[in-house]
Formats: structure tokens, C-alpha cells, sequence
């Protein structure tokens, strides 16, 4: 079954170049720590952690839980 959802509702992580389309199509675009700079123009804010620091994982669990 498909969720119908607004681009509103949706947030995105990316750090490569490939997650443009991604982070201007969701409602909050989050680029993180290491991210490309060529990313950077296209996320709401950039995240203060990695990838490979689990940066995801640390912004939901502030945010949701």
C-alpha cells in the first residue's frame, strides 16, 4: 500500500553530489559533516557529525526519541 505523503513530510540525508534531486524534493534536506561542498546549496542545514559517526542515527534520536 502506498503512503501518500507531501514532500513536506519527508526529511533527507545525503553527502554526495547524487543526493541533490533527494534533498530538494524532501520538506528538510540535512547534508552531513562530510559532505561535498556541492551538496551543500541544496540541504536546509548541514549536520554536525559524519557518516561514519552515525550522524543519522544521532539526529533522530535527539529530534524523535
Amino acid at each position: 500500500k502506498a503512503m501518500r505523503k507531501s514532500p513536506d513530510d519527508l526529511i533527507a540525508f545525503g553527502d554526495e553530489h547524487n543526493d541533490q534531486e533527494m534533498l530538494s524534493f524532501a520538506g528538510k534536506g540535512y547534508a552531513m559533516k562530510n559532505a561535498n561542498a556541492a551538496l551543500l546549496p541544496f540541504a536546509d542545514e548541514q549536520l554536525p557529525l559524519t557518516n561514519e559517526e552515525d550522524g543519522v542515527a544521532h539526529f533522530l534520536q535527539e529530534r524523535f526519541l
